[in-house]
């Protein structure tokens, strides 16, 4: 969301008030009752029904709700870590993959892949 309002010309204070106000108010209704809250995941839909400041930020700012709906839940960004292993029988083919590394240097390139833990 902060990412919208920086591509559409919104201070970041503000922004960065509006996500807090949203997450506030999600985490204080009923949806997620009695769960960790580093492992909720929130879904578009739960924040869209629960989030009164969500509700008037995209009626202020009619155009950020399409990017918002279409960027929801996507991958910004791919990083390694050491303790992901992926087994595939052809994965350039069952799943998008990048490569990264030196390629002018003694590192060898690394296929990557932006999926998280857990199985897919």
């Amino acid at each position: 969301m902060k990412d919208v309002g920086r591509m559409m010309g919104i201070d970041f204070s503000t922004m960065n008030s509006i996500t807090n106000k949203i997450e506030a108010e999600i985490e204080s209704s009923d949806l997620y009752a009695g769960m960790d809250k580093n492992l909720i995941q929130y879904s578009y839909k739960d924040i869209y029904e629960n989030s009164i400041t969500y509700k008037k930020f995209i009626n202020e700012y009619i155009d950020a709700e399409l990017y918002l709906k279409t960027l929801y839940g996507k991958n910004r960004s791919l990083g390694s870590h050491a303790g992901g292993v992926i087994v595939s029988d052809n994965l350039k083919e069952e799943m998008p993959t990048q490569t990264s590394g030196d390629e002018d240097g003694d590192d060898a390139r690394k296929l990557q892949t932006s999926f998280t833990e857990g199985l897919i």
